[in-house]
């Protein structure tokens, strides 16, 4: 289900620091969270979820 305009990046930041929860559970080792994926659609949803996060932080890395 997507977000409302109005809270698009407060659910958003919610979910992320939900993602990022599960990471710090495996030490940020992305090929132990992969391997524990419920499934290959969400094995390839997290590898996804990096990518947008690498292109968010690329285009931001000049921003304080």
């Amino acid at each position: 289900m997507s977000n409302m305009r109005y809270c698009r990046f407060e659910n958003t930041c919610k979910d992320i620091d939900d993602c990022t929860d599960a990471l710090d559970e495996v030490f940020w080792d992305v090929d132990v969270l992969l391997e524990t994926a419920s499934s290959e659609y969400e094995a390839r949803a997290m590898k996804r979820f990096i990518a947008l996060c690498k292109r968010v932080a690329n285009e931001f890395e000049d921003e304080e």
